[in-house]
């Protein structure tokens, strides 16, 4: 009966001391890694405001572009007003893009942010073929 005592209490003894729990592999409570849904929702609030800032740098330059028309000569003023129309339905249609994009869930926000982002492109390509026109 001594010796299983002893045993028992060599036992314990070995398990408490081989047991370091600063080395265990699991991770605790308070230090495991952050969920998959944060990083994307930090993901999805980092798009909002770039391309919020993206449609606010366009709405300057478009101000700019118009300011530049009217100083400008007729054919300069005509091929403003001619492109105008285009450059501010594609603005629109940008925005529009974005408001679908801050309302979209999990599901479908890869898909409307490509979309978004095409529309975005296809604003700014606009204005730089506005843009090269002024300067001719």
């Amino acid at each position: 009966m001594r010796n299983a005592t002893m045993i028992m209490v060599s036992l314990g003894a070995a398990a408490l001391l081989g047991c370091d729990p600063a080395n265990d592999r699991v991770p605790k409570a308070d230090n495991s890694p952050q969920p998959q849904a944060d990083a994307s929702a930090h993901d999805r609030t980092n798009a909002l405001q770039k391309l919020s800032q993206q449609l606010n740098e366009l709405d300057a330059k478009m101000a700019d572009l118009k300011n530049r028309a009217q100083r400008a000569g007729d054919e300069a003023k005509a091929e403003w007003e001619a492109r105008r129309p285009q450059l501010e339905a594609q603005r629109e249609a940008a925005a529009s893009k974005l408001q679908e994009l801050k309302q979209s869930g999990k599901e479908t926000w890869e898909q409307v942010r490509t979309k978004t982002e095409a529309a975005f492109a296809e604003l700014e390509k606009g204005f730089k073929e506005a843009w090269s026109k002024l300067k001719e």
